[in-house]
């Protein structure tokens, strides 16, 4: 094994607002459809918010699966109930 050249850590923290989980997730685009419905694979996932619901049919939401195996809704970064 070769040895690093200087003892310090490269590393940099994750800069604040970051959602580390998210960044290493598998995305997926899909498209909310009129029921409210989000399909990914053969799972189906449902809107709870009434305000999301009206204003979400027909646009494009990502679909996150992270690393622990949960899945999460978002648009425009921001994460669906």
């Amino acid at each position: 094994m070769k040895k690093a050249k200087r003892a310090e850590d490269g590393h940099r923290r994750v800069p604040p607002g970051v959602e580390l989980p998210v960044v290493l997730s598998i995305q997926e685009e899909r498209v909310v459809q009129s029921d409210w419905t989000v399909v990914c694979g053969n799972r189906w996932f449902q809107l709870d918010s009434v305000e999301q619901k009206r204003r979400l049919v027909k646009k494009k939401v990502m679909v996150c699966r992270l690393l622990n195996g949960t899945m999460q809704l978002q648009y425009q970064g921001h994460e669906l109930k």
